[in-house]
């Protein structure tokens, strides 16, 4: 069979009948039989089919390369890290995310400066506790030296608690002005009056005054108000508590519990002079 019969043939539609590119590599040319016998047809080369975009199966592998490095970078660590290593995990997170992207639907600008800012600004309140707790814990460390050198002294502690030994309790009170009439009124833990007695005129400043009671008090039971009046008038008044620090302890109290002679355990903010 010879081949000078050939002859270019119709070009044939491709069997899943879809239009393909002009374009691109051409494919060899296939040899079919002629209805002429004995002649061979050469049909036209069927262009190679050209594609731009890229294949979905690259575009899931990048999203499920994009999606392991999203997890391993908020997987939680054993030891929790502190502010600036959760700032740096989130700058790798985001410069990720960022070669990433979608170049049709790229990242707000305006939502990436706000995370930036919400960043920032947690470090910068990290660092702000950071130096609170420092000053804190000085003046905590200051506040027991000086609660351990008042061990053995006298001092006056604001409190309307009356010290009761053997019967006998004691109190100081302090006036802002002078008084006509100075009244001391007991107190139970109800705060019922149980008693009540008159110190006549006092001077403004401090005074003591004694009180015996035949009842046997628990602690804490009995307590004194002040009642002062000058023309009419209500002169202020302060109850306090005179007594000498026998211990300080720091079991209950951050800052220092006084243990007085009295038997009152105060804390170091409740001294009012010493």
């Amino acid at each position: 069979m010879g081949l000078s019969g050939w002859r270019r043939g119709p070009a044939q539609t491709p069997k899943h009948g879809r239009r393909v590119s002009t374009t691109g590599a051409r494919r060899p040319c296939p040899l079919v039989q002629s209805p002429n016998p004995g002649v061979l047809v050469m049909l036209k080369p069927e262009p190679a089919l050209h594609r731009t975009e890229a294949p979905m199966s690259s575009v899931d592998k990048t999203k499920g390369s994009t999606a392991a490095t999203f997890e391993s970078l908020n997987r939680r660590q054993p030891v929790a890290g502190s502010v600036s290593e959760d700032a740096q995990r989130f700058m790798r997170l985001l410069s990720v995310q960022m070669q990433n992207q979608d170049p049709l639907n790229p990242l707000d600008n305006a939502q990436v400066t706000s995370q930036v800012a919400q960043i920032n600004t947690v470090t910068g309140i990290n660092q702000l506790n950071q130096s609170i707790q420092a000053l804190t814990a000085s003046q905590l460390r200051s506040e027991a030296f000086t609660a351990s050198s008042m061990i053995g002294k006298s001092v006056v502690m604001q409190t309307n608690e009356l010290s009761v030994k053997n019967g006998k309790a004691s109190g100081t009170f302090s006036l802002e002005g002078r008084a006509s009439n100075v009244i001391v009124e007991v107190l139970d833990k109800n705060s019922r009056v149980v008693d009540s007695f008159s110190l006549g005129t006092k001077d403004k400043g401090m005074h003591d005054f004694n009180w015996r009671t035949s009842r046997k008090p628990t602690e804490g039971e009995f307590r004194f108000r002040v009642v002062a009046t000058a023309n009419k008038k209500d002169v202020p008044a302060t109850t306090l508590t005179r007594a000498n620090v026998a211990a300080v302890s720091f079991a209950k109290s951050a800052g220092g519990l006084l243990m007085l002679d009295n038997g009152m355990d105060l804390p170091m903010s409740a001294v009012w002079r010493f």
